[in-house]
This record gives structure tokens, sequence and C-alpha cells, in this order.
């Protein structure tokens, strides 16, 4: 079973992980201000040669936070991952060569591509890292990752997946945990002709959301393909008790007059 954060503990659970983040943010900058970035800089390829140490130092720590990630990731840890250990110029990792490539895209989007639209709109509109990673290494939408672990692992495991995000990332911006995302994937799952993981999402979903309107309607459309009007009548009463449309007094009425 999926723990719903958004009732009992779920706030204090989210205190203590945001006072444990900042923390966590915290120490990071102390070791950066102990361990002096170097004064003239090597095999910078994308960033400005003659850049400043601390200006430097800020980019680097804004990677880490926008991707959720440390210095390690990119760079050399062969001797260790302390930052005195860490062999910032090598090339050695595949992700240092992405960053720069990302680098790179971001320039580009951000000089040509949104400057075309400036004089069409009264703000200037900017992407970053974080505009798209919002806090982790590889930027996916939820349903799009959960969609993968059931084609390749089962429905079992997409929940359980499900779950362990949730977890980690509930109450930030990385993932939308919105009742909508399960929707939308059930409905994914029901095009590929998988029903009963379609209705257990949707399930899932009013676990999540107990006064999702809009999963009784799914429901309802479900059952109302498999012509169980019975089960579709019942679940858009339920739909209708929670959010009375008209359109959906219109279906409850069509479906009784059969």
């Amino acid at each position: 079973m999926v723990t719903n954060h958004t009732k009992g503990h779920g706030s204090l659970g989210r205190v203590v992980l945001l006072t444990g983040l900042l923390v966590m943010l915290g120490s990071t900058d102390v070791l950066a201000q102990r361990w002096q970035w170097p004064e003239k800089t090597e095999n910078l390829q994308v960033l400005s040669e003659d850049i400043e140490p601390n200006q430097l130092g800020a980019i680097m720590r804004g990677f880490t936070r926008a991707l959720g990630v440390r210095c390690e990731h990119c760079h050399d840890d062969t001797n260790g991952n302390r930052l005195s250990q860490i062999d910032f110029p090598a090339d050695t990792k595949e992700t240092k060569e992405i960053a720069r490539l990302m680098l790179k895209m971001v320039r580009r989007i951000n000089t040509e591509d949104l400057a075309e639209l400036d004089e069409h709109r009264p703000e200037r509109v900017e992407v970053n890292c974080v505009t798209c990673h919002r806090g982790v290494a590889i930027p996916r939408m939820l349903r799009e990752i959960l969609a993968e672990v059931n084609a390749e692992e089962g429905n079992e495991a997409a929940i359980a997946k499900y779950g362990e995000l949730r977890e980690q990332y509930y109450g930030g911006f990385s993932y939308d945990f919105g009742e909508r995302t399960l929707l939308r994937l059930a409905e994914r799952l029901l095009d590929q002709d998988k029903p009963d993981d379609a209705v257990a999402f949707m399930n899932l979903n009013l676990e999540m959301y107990p006064e999702s309107w809009q999963t009784h309607v799914a429901f309802g459309q479900f059952y109302m393909q498999k012509e169980e009007n019975e089960q579709a009548i019942a679940s858009l009463e339920k739909a209708y008790a929670l959010n009375p449309f008209p359109w959906i007094k219109q279906q409850l009425e069509q479906l009784k007059s059969q």
C-alpha cells in the first residue's frame, strides 16, 4: 500500500525533510567555502576561462541543486569524493560531456530561440537547468516512468515504483503527483488493452484522492464500454455526488433509461 502523505503525519514529514535538506545544503556551502576554488581554471570548454572562482563555485552548486546530484556525478572521484580529492579538470566521465552539451543547448535556446520571442511579450523569459530537471538527474514525466516499469516489469513493480517516488519526492516539484497523472496513465494502459492494470491505477488514485470525481467518471466510462451498466451508474453517481456537473447527470439519465 502506498502511504498517502497528504494526511496524518505527512506535514510533519515534509517539515523534517525540508529541515534535513536545508542542513545538507548548508553543510555543502560550508565545505565549499573551506575548499578554495582554484584561481586558475583548467579545461573549461563552455564556461569562460576568465570566470572568477566564486562565480564558478556558484554555478557548480547551482548544477548540483538543479539535478539533485553531487560533484562526483560529472567529475572524476577515483581518489575519493571529498572536494580536495576530486579531479575536476579530468574528462573521464560521460556525464561531464553531456553537461557541456546541455549548457550549449541552454545557451542556444536563450540567446537564439527565445530571443526571437522577446518582442512579442513584456517579460524576458529564460530557461536554466532546473527548468527541466526539477531536482532529478534525468528529467522524465512520472507517468512515462511508470508506463516503462509496467511494460518491462509488470504492474506490481510499477505501483511499487510510484510509492517509492512518492515517498522520496512528494511535496517537491520533481514529479507531478496530482490526481490526473495516474488517470492519464490508466487511459494509456486501456489503449494498450491492459484493463486490469488500468483499474489498479485508478483504484490507487482513489486511495490517494478519495474525493476524485474524475476517477469515478473514468470508472463509469470504463464500465460503460464493458456494457456493465449497473457498475457504470454506481460510479457516475459517486462522481455526481462529488461534483454535480450537468453532463454527468445527463449520462446517468441515459444509462438508467436503457
